[in-house]
């Protein structure tokens, strides 16, 4: 039994000096608080400067996709008043018909506008309005005998191109 209480009070010895060498922290110790809060700032700082950059980079990210929806826009619009682009038209063709047929304008061979014999019977005035594309053909047509400014021919002077 002896040897027991000795064993006990070795150890009861021990406990009290580790005890004591270690700091004692109380509940009211400002001082783990104060670091507590000094890391929760720096990581309050390190998130800021994050979601700084993160914004910068949405800021960004949506001024070049307003710049992409800006420039499709405009070439929807250009694309749109190039569809609906009309040409209008006075031609002035060189000859008439003896017969007083009209001659006529025909784009890419089809759909022939035709005019009137001017006063004199030698001129065709046709003011007209054909959509027009580009490449398109423009063809202009002389219906009957000539009277002849041209053997056999037309001309046209075209005047008046508006876009719309």
């Amino acid at each position: 039994m002896g040897r027991d209480f000795s064993a006990v009070l070795l150890m009861l010895f021990v406990f009290t000096t580790i005890s004591l060498a270690l700091p004692v922290r109380r509940s009211d110790d400002p001082e783990p608080l104060d670091a507590v809060v000094q890391q929760l700032t720096a990581d309050l700082g390190s998130l800021k400067a994050r979601m700084a950059a993160g914004m910068n980079a949405l800021k960004s990210e949506l001024t070049a996709k307003s710049s992409e929806i800006q420039t499709l826009r405009n070439e929807l619009q250009r694309l749109q008043a190039a569809d609906e682009n009309i040409v209008a038209f006075t031609a002035t063709i060189s000859e008439a018909s003896i017969r007083e047929t009209t001659n006529g304008i025909m784009r890419n061979g089809r759909g022939m506008v035709r005019g009137n014999n001017d006063a004199n019977g030698r001129h065709i005035t046709t003011g007209a309005t054909l959509s027009l594309n580009a490449g398109d053909t423009i063809t202009v047509n002389h219906a009957g005998w000539s009277s002849g400014f041209v053997d056999g021919g037309a001309e046209a002077v075209f005047s008046g191109f508006k876009l719309r």
